[in-house]
C-alpha cells in the first residue's frame, strides 16, 4: 500500500510540474498575463475558426505601445519600471469585458484580442477608456509618473492566409499612430500599409 501511495504522489507531483511548465510557457512572469506564445495559439485558433466553411466569425486586435516607459525605467530603475508594467496590465484589464483578452507582447507592448468585430464607435470608446487609464498618473514608490500610449487596430479579413497577418496590420497602424502625434489610435487601412513600405524602403 505504501508503494502504491508513493507512486500516486509521484504522479501527482509530475502533473503539477507539467502544469507549471505549461503555465510558464504561456504566461508572462512579471504580469502573469498571457504572453506572445499564448497569443500565437489564440490567433491560430481564431484564424482557423474564421476559415471554416460557412463561418461568420470575425475578431479584432489592438496593438498597444507605451511611450515614456523607457525614460521611467532608465531614470527610476527596473523595480519602478516593473511596477508600472504590472499596474498597466491591471488598468487595462479594468476596461475589458469578457469578450476581450489582454496579452503582454514584449517589453512595453501589449495586445488585446476581441472575439468579435466591433463598430467604429465602440472602437473609439474602448480606445479612449484605455488611453484614459494610461494618462492618469501612476504612483509608484513615492513617485508620480506619467505615460501615454498609441494603439493600432486591425480586424480579421477574408483575404488573410496566415494567422499573424492581423498582428502585422495592427502593428502597422500602431507605428503610424505613434508617428502621428495628432492621433492616439488608428485603424489599419491601405494607407498604413503604404506608410510601412515607405519606412522600410
Amino acid at each position: 500500500m505504501a508503494f502504491v501511495k508513493n507512486l500516486r504522489e509521484q504522479k501527482q507531483e509530475l502533473r503539477c510540474i507539467q502544469d507549471k511548465l505549461k503555465f510558464d510557457f504561456l504566461h508572462d512572469e512579471l504580469t502573469s498575463l498571457p504572453n506572445k506564445n499564448c497569443l500565437s495559439e489564440v490567433l491560430k485558433n481564431n484564424f482557423e475558426k474564421s476559415k471554416k466553411p460557412g463561418s461568420n466569425f470575425k475578431y479584432t486586435l489592438l496593438f498597444i505601445g507605451l511611450s515614456r516607459f523607457k525614460i521611467i525605467n532608465d531614470t527610476y530603475g527596473h523595480a519602478v519600471g516593473d511596477e508600472v508594467l504590472k499596474l498597466t496590465a491591471s488598468k487595462f484589464n479594468e476596461v475589458l469585458d469578457v469578450q476581450g483578452e489582454l496579452f503582454r507582447f514584449s517589453g512595453d507592448e501589449f495586445v488585446i484580442v476581441l472575439s468579435e468585430v466591433i463598430s467604429d464607435e465602440e472602437q473609439n470608446k474602448l480606445c479612449r477608456k484605455l488611453l484614459e487609464k494610461i494618462i492618469n498618473p501612476f504612483h509608484v514608490q513615492g513617485f508620480e509618473l506619467y505615460l501615454y500610449a498609441s494603439i493600432g487596430i486591425a480586424s480579421s479579413q477574408n483575404s488573410y492566409t496566415e494567422p499573424n497577418e492581423i498582428l502585422r496590420d495592427a502593428d502597422a497602424a500602431f507605428l503610424q499612430a505613434k508617428k502621428d502625434i495628432s492621433k492616439s489610435y488608428i485603424n489599419f487601412d491601405k494607407e498604413n500599409q503604404n506608410f510601412i513600405k515607405n519606412v522600410l524602403s
